[in-house]
């Protein structure tokens, strides 16, 4: 007998309950598991100083914050494609801004970290950019619009 599988398509499929399981444990409330198991958050996400090396869970969109800053990443992986507030990755371990949101309609924090480029850095910022305490040799890939201010040394 055949049975219909989500489009697991552009994400690392997980069953479920562990996701469910996940978002529970990070008090992550008002959200939505969608067919190919990626998250939509209505409200902030506050997954910070968690000492967490990976986000092991996809988010699409959060209608608020997102804040996954102080912990131990080396990836954005998993962070959402769009955020309606502020995202906040600073004092982790990146060292690229691969998988960060296309779109933050907020401030974009992502300071102290050991970035050497701003490439993946999401193309719109509606808030400040704050982006010291790096490794920048220049600010190729910085986002195209920023409607707040920009700090980099």
């Amino acid at each position: 007998m055949m049975m219909n599988m989500p489009d697991t398509s552009g994400t690392d499929f997980k069953p479920v309950c562990d996701i469910m399981r996940w978002l529970e444990n990070m008090k992550i409330k008002n959200y939505i598991i969608c067919d190919n198991g990626s998250v939509i958050v209505n409200g902030n996400v506050n997954i910070c100083h968690r000492y967490l090396t990976e986000i092991p869970v996809q988010f699409r969109t959060v209608y608020g914050d997102f804040n996954c800053s102080g912990n131990k990443l080396t990836s954005l992986k998993g962070s959402p494609h769009e955020v309606e507030g502020g995202f906040n990755c600073s004092f982790n371990l990146l060292s690229s801004l691969e998988y960060s949101p296309y779109e933050v309609n907020g401030s974009f924090f992502c300071y102290d970290n050991e970035l050497i480029t701003l490439d993946g850095a999401p193309t719109s910022v509606g808030g400040t950019f704050l982006c010291m305490n790096n490794h920048l040799k220049s600010l190729d890939g910085m986002p195209k619009n920023i409607g707040g201010e920009l700090r980099w040394k």
